[in-house]
């Protein structure tokens, strides 16, 4: 079986909580759970793993071979849902499209305009478009 991660021992050093020694595989094509108590981790590997963190020690693989988390092929491949607001609240949909498409070589701008028409939250081909803080935070999540 193939994995998307594997997770040789991660650490991560602040001034008083350390991560450290994290050992995991996550498998390709399984949903997975990160599950722990408040201040565990959980989201400071997440964000190790996704380059949002510089980790202390260890290493990640994703699917096999790759470990370069900066490497555009790899970043292409990941996708990050954060629980705080990613983009600045007041950018737009179009704003939000122009920055993905910068920072993404493979970004498509036709199916994240569908994304948004399906999941109802506006549409970044329109001149008048809502902000970003004037959306739900279920929204604001989705986007």
């Amino acid at each position: 079986m193939n994995n998307a991660i594997e997770i040789n021992g991660i650490t991560k050093k602040y001034k008083d909580f350390t991560l450290g020694g994290v050992q995991a595989v996550v498998p390709c094509g399984f949903a997975t759970a990160l599950i722990g108590a408040n201040g565990a981790g959980k989201t400071t590997l997440i964000d190790i793993l996704c380059g949002v963190t510089g980790k202390t020690g260890g290493e990640a693989v994703y699917f096999g071979d790759m470990t370069d988390i900066d490497d555009d092929k790899l970043r292409n491949r990941i996708g990050y849902c954060s629980s705080a607001n990613f983009f600045p609240l007041d950018w737009t949909l179009k704003k939000i499209a122009d920055s993905m498409e910068l920072g993404f070589d493979n970004f498509d701008r036709q199916r994240f305009a569908e994304l948004c028409r399906r999941f109802k939250l506006g549409d970044p081909t329109e001149k008048k478009q809502k902000k970003l803080m004037k959306l739900s935070d279920g929204n604001k999540m989705r986007t």
